[in-house]
């Protein structure tokens, strides 16, 4: 009878399951504003997808985008510079922002999964000015090279300071590192024994080699005669790993 009078109309619409992080075609047949049968199926369009799954993304967007370890990275030297040289306005990355960025990757799909691996940080840096992007190359760098000839990643959230850590003999032949932020921020250097401790934490390399050095240099060769402990290490070729031990 309903539909005899017309009165009966089908409806399409999208129903968000936010624990699966995706968003399904329904069509309904409704009578006014009761649903009186419905099936799944069919396609979301996109803008209707982005906007059932943003506020989703939004709480928790590294459970759909993955542990992004390049971006995390990234967002910190952001966060250094932003505190360090406020003129280059770097405004704040929350999850918010980051959850917009991804979303306009979403495409033709209903589901925050296909997210996953998504390499945020080119998005992020794909954001900011020219300007921004040569200073974090230059004033706040993801790594600092070392004369082994290894790069050592810079740990920007460290409580000491942006902190780099390396086996001692990598730094032979070393006498400093370049300060950041224009030389504002003088980067903290762990110097590690080889069981990956702290021999010393520095930011004067040249101070450690000629002080401190010389003192724990009998000590250490007594521990771990497998590595180089010269006496005068500036003059010492630097060691990406200890020599192998010769057979007798």
């Amino acid at each position: 009878l309903l539909h005899d009078l017309g009165l009966l109309e089908h409806r399409d619409d999208a129903q968000l399951e936010e624990s699966q992080g995706r968003v399904v075609a329904v069509r309904s047949l409704c009578y006014r504003d009761l649903a009186l049968r419905s099936s799944r199926g069919g396609q979301v369009p996109p803008e209707r997808a982005r906007e059932l799954l943003l506020p989703v993304l939004g709480r928790d967007p590294f459970r759909w985008l993955g542990e992004q370890k390049e971006l995390r990275r990234l967002l910190t030297r952001c966060a250094f510079l932003r505190d360090r040289m406020p003129e280059l306005e770097f405004g704040e990355q929350d999850d918010a922002e980051l959850a917009a960025m991804a979303i306009d990757m979403l495409g033709e799909g209903g589901s925050l999964r296909s997210l996953a691996g998504l390499r945020m940080a080119d998005l992020l840096l794909a954001q900011l000015t020219q300007a921004q992007r040569s200073a974090l190359a230059r004033q706040a760098p993801d790594r600092v090279p070392l004369p082994s000839g290894r790069s050592a990643v810079i740990d920007y959230g460290a409580a000491a300071g942006p902190t780099i850590r390396a086996r001692m003999q990598e730094f032979f032949g070393l006498g400093s590192v370049a300060a950041l932020a224009s030389g504002r921020v003088p980067v903290v250097l762990e110097l590690l024994a080889p069981n990956q401790r702290p021999v010393q934490v520095t930011t004067d390399l040249a101070s450690f080699w000629a002080n401190v050095y010389p003192k724990v240099r009998r000590e250490l060769q007594r521990r771990y005669p497998r590595h180089t402990w010269p006496e005068d290490p500036m003059a010492a070729a630097p060691e990406a790993r200890p020599p192998r031990r010769r057979r007798s």
